[in-house]
């Protein structure tokens, strides 16, 4: 008796279990999706769109998907790269964003939410063939809601969705990198500064100073200066097609720089003219030959004193070549040689008496290995 109410019970539990598993949760799962659904303005994902247009009194935007990575690139007014972040970031607010009212059903006027001739409009198409406008009207008169519909549909929307969230110009849609090269790539740097002009040469991994000075070059000291300036970013865009450089002092700039990489049969040019306001400077890229604003931070970068560049190791040698060290201080002098016996150890040849501590010389050898020079005179 039991046996048979346990496996009653049993059985009671894995039909409740399999109730709540493949009946229950899944039906309140696809309701709060549902529920989801009818809040959201627009149903898709950033993944699913193929191009879009911000359609606007001064002009259209068009933006389109590169299908090979995934990049963005604006092909109207100007063909240019955008900035994927930007781009993305704008595209994921209108995938968020959510209804808070349905104003009217069918509405006998549009003009009285400003949706009658928006002056904004967005036209996504996806990678279906399918598309949407979004037509974005007035704010509304209490609160931050403004006014939205959607082209295919009758009714007219209230959400917190607004026009200066979306509405970005193109200036902050573009790819705002100033030259795009990777740092391990460069093979030589040109710099002009002024009257003088710098050069690093790569010969395998290891960089070289040409002019002013023939010097080794400090390779660590090389990679930030070339990473600082990968990562310097445009502030503004000034003129797509220049007439008057000389006014901007482009024309015989006052620093010019040239990077190349050889095994890429690519080279990047930058010119840097006049200041363009107390914090920036007008610059010219070879190409683009657009002109643009950088960093007062850049130019200093730029004006680093081309000593700085020398590699800064005091000494270089690898301590199993060395054979003898001699110190002298005024009139004194110590001599120590390594033991032909035991290259482990090192005894006195100068005087000639005495116990060497050969920990003690192999520190130092470690130190004067390690030794970097502060600053060249």
């Amino acid at each position: 008796m039991k046996l048979r109410y346990t496996l009653w019970l049993i059985l009671v539990f894995i039909g409740l279990f399999l109730y709540l598993a493949f009946i229950e949760r899944p039906a309140a799962e696809k309701k709060d999706t549902e529920e989801t659904r009818s809040k959201q303005v627009l149903h898709f994902k950033v993944e699913d769109i193929d191009e879009f247009d911000l359609i606007k009194p001064s002009g259209t935007i068009k933006i389109q998907r590169n299908p090979k990575n995934s990049r963005w690139n604006i092909t109207q007014p100007l063909a240019v790269q955008g900035e994927d972040g930007v781009i993305n970031q704008l595209l994921l607010t209108l995938e968020e964003a959510k209804i808070t009212r349905v104003v009217d059903e069918e509405p006998q006027n549009l003009k009285d939410f400003g949706l009658k001739d928006p002056t904004f409009k967005i036209v996504l198409r996806f990678k279906t063939g399918e598309s949407q406008t979004l037509l974005m009207g007035d704010a509304s008169p209490i609160g931050h809601d403004a006014y939205i519909k959607l082209a295919d549909e009758k009714r007219v929307l209230l959400s917190l969705l607004n026009k200066n969230q979306v509405n970005l110009p193109l200036s902050d849609l573009r790819n705002k990198t100033l030259l795009d090269f990777v740092t391990r790539d460069v093979t030589a740097v040109d710099l002009r500064f002024g009257k003088e002009t710098q050069r690093f040469v790569k010969e395998g991994e290891h960089w070289k100073l040409t002019a002013p000075v023939s010097a080794q070059g400090d390779a660590d000291e090389i990679s930030n200066f070339l990473n600082s300036i990968r990562t310097e970013r445009i502030e503004t865009f000034v003129s797509e097609a220049p007439e008057n450089l000389a006014s901007l002092g482009l024309e015989s700039p006052h620093i010019v720089l040239n990077i190349q990489a050889e095994k890429a049969k690519q080279s990047w040019t930058l010119k840097i003219g006049k200041t363009y306001d107390e914090h920036s400077y007008y610059a010219q890229r070879g190409q683009p030959e657009n002109v643009v604003t950088v960093s007062e931070d850049l130019v200093e970068t730029l004006s680093k004193n081309p000593l700085s560049f020398m590699e800064k190791s005091l000494m270089t040698f690898k301590e199993e070549d060395v054979t003898a060290i001699e110190g002298r201080d005024g009139k004194k002098t110590i001599r120590v040689v390594r033991n032909s016996d035991n290259e482990e150890q090192w005894k006195f040849e100068n005087p000639e008496s005495g116990t060497v501590d050969s920990a003690t010389v192999n520190t130092l050898l470690l130190d004067l290995q390690e030794a970097r020079i502060h600053k060249f005179a």
